[in-house]
């Protein structure tokens, strides 16, 4: 019975920071833990073994280091250097962004399903009237008296394609963003 108020307590908490939602059926079921962060926090990590082994594995993810930006190489050309040339050198613009706890960032409802806890709760302890569906794709009503699953509604940290999704999408907004 502690236990069991101890999860409706976390429940509670994630539900309130946005990062669980709730489903009427459970495609897998996924564990939590903590580790430490180097400031003394606790970073919330998704043990996603069971989701990651449905689906299959993501591209590689190009990781920029700062060694990677030491070795881009240009021409004298292109820099502009040298003269003789009337092309004007290109435009070199270096940039690095790090969106602080970026898989919790991202909403995901199509997949939360995926990403169960094992812990069934009536709607009305979490005042749940409508979740997400995905054979309809979007929001279904549910009565107070209905079991559902708490899924996560973002991109946990622990899935194989967090990394690859967050990272492409990170890419996308340095491309696209004013100089």
């Amino acid at each position: 019975l502690h236990e069991r108020r101890r999860m409706d307590e976390l429940v509670g908490l994630l539900q309130t920071a946005g990062v669980l939602g709730f489903r009427k059926r459970a495609r897998s079921k996924v564990g939590v833990f903590t580790v430490v962060k180097t400031d003394g926090s606790l970073r919330l990590v998704v043990d996603c073994r069971l989701p990651n082994a449905l689906h299959k594995p993501p591209p590689y993810t190009d990781l920029a280091t700062a060694g990677a930006f030491a070795n881009l190489k240009f021409s004298d050309e292109a820099l502009g250097i040298g003269g003789g040339s009337s092309t004007p050198p290109l435009r070199i613009t270096v940039s690095e962004l790090d969106l602080v706890d970026s898989f919790y960032q991202f909403s995901f409802e199509e997949v939360g399903s995926f990403f169960c806890l094992d812990h069934r709760v009536r709607a009305s302890q979490f005042s749940v009237t409508e979740v997400f569906d995905d054979d309809t794709g979007g929001f279904v009503a549910v009565g107070p008296d209905d079991w559902l699953w708490p899924a996560f509604r973002v991109m946990p940290m622990g899935w194989t394609w967090s990394l690859w999704l967050c990272h492409g999408a990170l890419v996308e907004a340095m491309v696209h963003a004013e100089p």
